[in-house]
């Protein structure tokens, strides 16, 4: 979800979208096993989504090949451990082709982006940590209420939000009937347009934050009523020193907001190479504008610099992140403070 730096928001208090679940989260990206510290599954893990009873859950494909949704919590030495999996890779319920993002609605419903189906499947969380399942929301193609290779998620209210990447938009449906509400967006570079959007958080006031990667910017609208609305850019962290350019220097992955707090990611980690680049900047919505935390950002990145190929992160619901791993295969957790 993105943010703002200068006019058009004007509320304080917002929830995060993807890259923080539970009532409203989701997001990540890949990496071999899901752990922190131990390793746990071979493969590649997407998005992270922290949920209710302290689980995690995170999108993986097994090294076979095979989709997976995999549900984590803390063990009695305080690392994540892997309580249960679904491994199923098909077309029908319960089966997913490359998922990635989740997000929970507040009747505990997980919603997960089925990307190469070009669907969304929505399942029940059961108490054995189990999945059931409930609906599919879309269909593969081009056309209102259909997806092409969609990314994040975000549940607010009733309604779905979804990052639909390779179509070039930002889609808005009803949580239980799948009912188009809204299409924002198409494929360009002007306000209000998109280039593969990966990521999507709404604020808790309705506003909209749009992790617009393929134009390397966050896009705030607010105010969103059936095709109008006021649309802002957020203003990128400084890139260098005093006094440098400021961008987004690498592809946005996910983004998230926690009270008045945004986060936004950063990540080379699709790329080749043992290691990659990547970067979490913070911004604190103040006297009217989303302004950047220069300090609070520092802190995050000193920490992520000790992970080799961090991907994606999701806000963990006592405070901090967790942040995947691609090389290493495990999901760290990093302290705010």
């Amino acid at each position: 979800m993105q943010k703002r730096n200068r006019g058009g928001v004007n509320r304080r208090n917002f929830i995060a979208g993807t890259a923080a679940c539970g009532g409203l989260f989701l997001f990540g990206k890949s990496s071999k096993a899901f752990a922190e510290g131990k390793e746990s599954v071979s493969g590649t893990l997407y998005n992270l989504c922290a949920g209710p009873n302290d689980r995690v859950y995170v999108s993986a494909m097994r090294s076979t090949g095979a989709s997976a949704i995999d549900v984590f919590a803390k063990g009695d030495d305080g690392k994540l451990e892997r309580v249960n999996e679904h491994v199923s890779t098909g077309t029908g319920p319960l089966e997913f082709n490359y998922p990635q993002g989740l997000a929970f609605n507040d009747k505990d419903e997980l919603f997960v982006v089925d990307a190469n189906n070009g669907r969304i499947q929505v399942l029940k969380r059961q108490e054995d940590d189990s999945f059931a399942f409930l609906r599919f929301i879309g269909e593969l193609g081009p056309k209102p209420g259909q997806f092409h290779t969609p990314k994040g998620l975000a549940c607010f209210n009733s309604q779905l939000y979804v990052a639909d990447t390779r179509n070039h938009r930002v889609q808005i449906l009803e949580q239980v009937t799948g009912q188009v509400v809204e299409v924002i967006g198409e494929h360009g570079e002007e306000r209000g347009q998109f280039r593969r959007p990966a990521d999507v958080a709404i604020g808790a006031d309705g506003t909209i934050f749009v992790a617009d990667s393929g134009n390397s910017r966050v896009q705030v609208i607010s105010n969103w009523r059936k095709g109008s609305g006021q649309i802002e850019l957020l203003t990128p962290p400084p890139v260098g020193g005093a006094g440098a350019k400021r961008a987004f220097k690498f592809p946005l992955t996910s983004i998230a907001v926690r009270g008045n707090s945004l986060y936004v990611m950063e990540s080379t980690a699709e790329g080749k190479g043992s290691s990659a680049s990547a970067r979490i900047s913070v911004y604190r919505f103040e006297d009217g504008a989303w302004q950047w935390q220069g300090d609070h950002s520092q802190r995050l990145n000193e920490k992520l610099a000790s992970i080799k190929r961090p991907y994606s992160f999701s806000l963990a619901q006592q405070g901090g992140l967790y942040v995947n791993d691609m090389n290493e295969g495990l999901v760290h957790f990093i302290n705010e403070g």
